[in-house]
């Protein structure tokens, strides 16, 4: 170290002096940290979890980076939904079959006396399952008597080249926080993805930080209602809510939830058995439809392959596509033929599936996958159930609507039973902001009434009463009572 040019004079003999004359000195005490109770309690950096300081301001590209964390753990979250599904949908049929038995065992000796007993002992096994003698020793065993490959579901690929929107994502924003721009580029060129603008850029910017900013929005109105249902902000979901936390607790109390838990999950392992079925049967005739939608964007290639005209019915339309000239089975040059080159070609296919179904393939897919028939069986495959979409290029479209309401092989959203209750409840609770936003919502004695009817969508539709001939009565009765 060059003391000088710290200012510093390393003068033991001096030290006296130095202090007296307010000069600089260092002082370097030494202390044994090798034992336990140093490393603990006499560690001057105990209370650091990690040494980076508070800032007074961030930059753009800081405030890019802090986005990007909050959208990796929106992802995680969005994981820890669905972490049930390797077991609940046999992706492993004896790992599924294991797991059941075992929640079955659990949930008939379950004692609450043991509760932080369980807890522990699951934390300490989700602890030791990521340490290297659990890899080295206890995973090679799982592996060869639950998760060998001739043991995975027949349906279900391990990897699959064929990528959603979600996992183009995700992987993206793991790059960018680790300032890959190699493997961005990388990701673009495997899977057909243009390279963008600045302007695009910005957008697609404003566009991911809209979602963290949705989710963290959500979060928000869901403490804010949470709040205002309990303070009886709104007196007649409070009164609701009541009812409900009394009937739950004469459930829980007196019914037997033991045999309860028992029986729904015997009902949910028996309904995802037939899950990868259900999937890859939504899953082809998605992509069938969308076929059929891009052969309709494309004049030239429908006349072609002869499919029936668009002013004819869906039921048709399908018919025409699955079986009419067996076009699904004819080599991708022949259904081109002189309407355009492959090339462009094969860049609107890919654009098709990219704007309506969220798919990414990759460059090479043509070439695997000869015929349509070969592409829609080989993408049917992917993990995730596709969705048709009731929009197109961000526009309404409602030519999908047919198949979403009547076509018994195309899967539709549906809502666990316990959403639509509290979608009843929470909805008809205001928010802070809400209240900010619409002043004369402010809760005071008769406001109760008024915010009820104000937020009954019945009164919008005319068949309830106004509530302005309420408003009325109400000032009437005011002016009387005064």
């Amino acid at each position: 170290m060059d003391y000088k040019k710290l200012g510093l004079k390393p003068s033991l003999a001096d030290l006296d002096t130095q202090i007296k004359k307010k000069q600089a000195y260092l002082i370097v005490r030494v202390v044994d940290m090798t034992r336990f109770d140093s490393m603990v309690v006499l560690n001057p950096n105990r209370d650091v979890i990690e040494d980076r300081r508070k800032k007074q301001g961030y930059s753009l590209k800081e405030i890019k980076t802090v986005m990007t964390r909050m959208k990796l753990l929106i992802f995680c979250y969005e994981w820890l939904k669905t972490v049930d599904r390797e077991v609940v949908y046999f992706d492993y049929p004896r790992y599924s079959a294991m797991w059941y038995f075992c929640l079955m065992f659990f949930t008939y000796y379950f004692d609450p006396a043991y509760l932080l007993s369980y807890l522990t002992l699951w934390m300490l096994i989700l602890v030791l399952s990521h340490s290297d003698f659990w890899r080295a020793h206890i995973k090679p065993i799982l592996k060869r008597y639950f998760f060998n490959d001739t043991l995975r579901n027949a349906m279900l690929f391990e990897t699959h080249s064929v990528r959603t929107s979600n996992e183009i994502y995700e992987d993206k924003t793991q790059q960018e926080l680790r300032e890959e721009q190699g493997k961005i580029k990388e990701i673009h060129k495997d899977y057909n993805i243009k390279d963008k603008n600045m302007y695009a850029k910005l957008r697609d910017l404003k566009r991911g930080s809209t979602g963290t900013l949705n989710a963290m929005d959500s979060v928000c109105d869901a403490y804010e209602k949470t709040k205002n249902l309990i303070r009886w902000e709104q007196k007649r979901m409070t009164f609701f809510f009541s009812l409900f936390a009394f009937a739950l607790f004469l459930i829980v109390t007196f019914f037997p939830l033991r045999t309860l838990i028992m029986v729904y999950l015997t009902y949910k392992f028996n309904r995802g058995r037939e899950y990868h079925k259900r999937r890859v049967r939504n899953n082809r005739e998605v992509l069938l439809i969308e076929y059929n939608n891009f052969l309709e964007d494309n004049k030239a290639l429908l006349l072609r392959s002869q499919v029936a005209p668009t002013n004819s019915t869906p039921v048709q339309q399908q018919a025409a596509v699955a079986a009419g000239s067996g076009h699904l089975g004819e080599k991708w040059e022949v259904i081109i033929g002189k309407a355009m080159t492959y090339k462009v070609f094969e860049q609107k296919l890919y654009a098709h599936f990219q704007d309506s179904l969220k798919l990414f393939f990759p460059k090479d897919i043509l070439r695997k996958c000869e015929t349509p028939l070969e592409l829609i069986e080989f993408v049917s495959k992917v993990k995730d159930t596709l969705r048709l979409q009731e929009t197109f290029r961000g526009r309404v479209s409602d030519r999908n609507e047919w198949h979403l309401l009547n076509n018994p092989n195309v899967s539709r959203r549906s809502l666990p039973a316990y959403r639509y209750l509290y979608n009843f409840i929470m909805n008809r609770v205001p928010s802070d902001l809400y209240r900010v936003k619409n002043p004369k919502l402010e809760v005071n004695n008769n406001a109760g009434r008024k915010m009820d009817q104000s937020a009954n969508p019945l009164i919008m539709e005319g068949i309830t009463e106004d509530p302005k001939e309420d408003q009325e009565e109400d000032v009437n009765q005011e002016e009387e009572g005064q």
